[in-house]
């Protein structure tokens, strides 16, 4: 019993020096990095190409005059079977950032529709083409990115 004893402290000794041998993980929020948002669009294949006009028209310039948003980009699916056609792509620097852009992006666009019936129109012809989206919040962490011309 004596044995069994000594041989469970040794092993619990052992695994608590090499536990404190190793460094602590960091965190993923303590990484360097930048948060992307993902939206994924259901958008009929029919009406894609009318989709990315609008957005080209709507959002483009909006984004222009939204500092927090570090890029964006718009994916339309090409091949394979896919309920979702369109996929947006927001790149910021942390968490405060998407809450910030948000609110430029969203209030900006609310508060012209009470105002302005094109903004109104527009507003409402967004919603036509939007019957459904999924949203992601997503960490790339620093350390595999691959860095090239565009630093």
């Amino acid at each position: 019993m004596q044995r069994l004893s000594f041989l469970a402290v040794l092993i619990i000794t052992s695994i608590s020096i090499q536990a404190q041998q190793q460094p602590a993980p960091v965190a993923p929020m303590e990484q360097p990095g930048h948060i992307f948002t993902v939206t994924m669009l259901k958008i009929e294949p029919s009406r894609v190409g009318e989709f990315l006009d609008f957005w080209q028209k709507e959002f483009v310039p909006l984004e222009k005059n939204i500092p927090e948003i570090l890029s964006s980009k718009v994916l339309q699916h090409r091949w394979g079977p896919s309920d979702y056609m369109v996929f947006v792509i927001h790149e910021y620097k942390d968490f405060a950032s998407i809450e910030r852009a948000q609110k430029q992006q969203e209030g900006a666009i609310q508060k012209r529709a009470t105002t302005d019936p094109q903004a109104a129109e527009a507003f409402k012809k967004f919603q036509t083409f939007v019957p459904g989206h999924v949203d992601y919040i997503m960490f790339a962490p620093d350390r595999v990115r691959k860095y090239g011309a565009q630093e």
